[in-house]
């Protein structure tokens, strides 16, 4: 559990403790599971003179359900269904929103799923969790932010309540975390598939997993069967055909010379900028 999560947990229990005392029993009766910081605790607190009933620990076990913690990727660790399903819908409307492709990365739907769920369980139990950070992610991460907000109108439908400005944030963070800035391309060439392999080969050379071709097109091929993509690498003149506003023309030698390549890599290095500052 991280140190917030530890403290909050103390202030529970102090709480638990004042309630007991003053004779506020708590009205819900939760069953509970067992769970060994849980009983642990409790029977640290047995010690002190203080008896914590079974619906204390229910109570106890909750809370620790809520809280924020350090996990590795264990099986055991994952969340129910309903949370997943939350987090592959915010995930897809993201992508479907913004171009990304958040909804394939099964690492980042296995750990946003845990962190939607204990969001959801601190949302429904009143508990107010700050980020520290808030500041620096609203400044620094403005876009992914502005994507995290997309979890409130599904929170909305179905639990009919939504999440804070802190919590929104720590889900932008996860959104930062696995981001991957790439440029989707098509090679335009009308010399025969032997110039368009040898083209996307060099391209794929020196720019790596950041531009990813999308297809090998002659400029007739792509006038009946336009592919929306962020670039056009082409080693002929474009004409006749509306291009979206986003998608970029680069104009280059069959062959591929080194100021083309060079051309290219400046591009992809003036959309990486471009992207991290909105």
């Amino acid at each position: 559990m991280i140190d917030k999560g530890i403290e909050g947990f103390s202030l529970d229990v102090f709480i638990s403790l004042m309630r007991t005392e003053n004779d506020f029993i708590l009205d819900e009766t939760h069953i509970y599971h067992g769970n060994s910081c849980v009983d642990a605790a409790s029977d640290f607190l047995g010690k002190m003179g203080y008896i914590i009933s079974d619906n204390e620990r229910a109570y106890f076990e909750q809370c620790l359900m809520a809280k924020r913690v350090l996990y590795t990727l264990k099986t055991e660790d994952k969340a129910g269904e309903e949370y997943t399903a939350v987090t592959e819908e915010f995930l897809t409307g993201t992508d479907r929103k913004y171009h990304t492709d958040y909804h394939k990365n099964q690492e980042l739907i296995f750990k946003l799923s845990i962190h939607i769920m204990k969001m959801i369980w601190r949302i429904q139990q009143g508990y107010f969790e700050t980020n520290s950070i808030l500041k620096d992610i609203m400044d620094r991460y403005e876009k992914e932010v502005e994507m995290a907000e997309g979890i409130n109108p599904i929170l909305q439908k179905e639990y009919g309540f939504t999440a804070n400005i802190h919590e929104i944030c720590y889900i932008a963070v996860y959104l930062r975390a696995y981001s991957s800035h790439t440029l989707k391309a098509v090679v335009l060439c009308d010399l025969g598939e032997g110039i368009a392999d040898n083209m996307i080969r060099q391209i794929k050379s020196h720019c790596g997993e950041k531009v990813q071709i999308q297809d090998k097109m002659s400029l007739a091929e792509y006038r009946m069967h336009p592919l929306p993509v962020d670039l056009l690498i082409s080693s002929s003149r474009i004409y006749n055909v509306k291009l979206p506003e986003k998608t970029k023309i680069i104009y280059v030698d069959y062959l591929l010379k080194e100021e083309d390549l060079k051309n290219i890599q400046e591009f992809l290095l003036r959309s990486e900028k471009e992207n991290g500052e909105k």
